[in-house]
């Protein structure tokens, strides 16, 4: 049995007014609430809206989670592995392959250090 194609929307993550970066156990590692930074961020997410898919065995784990907020409130979360990024959204998780560097590159749109690095 094939994986699952999924679509998943992300760009309407601009909406966040917080980012939380945890670990897979909730775990803080920094917060962002620059404006400008979510926007880039979902701006970079919207381009990463396609190839998402649910694999028959259930998304990975990953140890890196940006969870969005807005007044407080979760909108979902996006994990940033290293070879994968793995989404949240309204109840259903999907994972897509991510492009080597990704996940520096959405650590550096927020201006975040890698903890794992």
């Amino acid at each position: 049995m094939a994986a699952k194609t999924h679509e998943v929307a992300l760009a309407d993550l601009v909406d966040a007014d917080e980012i939380r970066i945890t670990d897979n156990l909730n775990r803080e590692h920094a917060r962002v609430s620059d404006p400008e930074a979510i926007r880039r961020l979902a701006t970079w997410l919207g381009e990463h809206e396609d190839g998402w898919y649910v694999p028959r065995d259930g998304v990975r784990i990953v140890r890196l989670r940006l969870n969005f907020y807005r007044d407080d409130k979760t909108m979902g979360s996006v994990g940033l592995g290293r070879k994968y990024l793995v989404a949240q959204r309204r109840g259903t998780f999907a994972q897509r392959d991510a492009a080597p560097g990704d996940r520096a590159e959405a650590l550096a749109i927020l201006g975040v250090d890698d903890p794992e690095e």
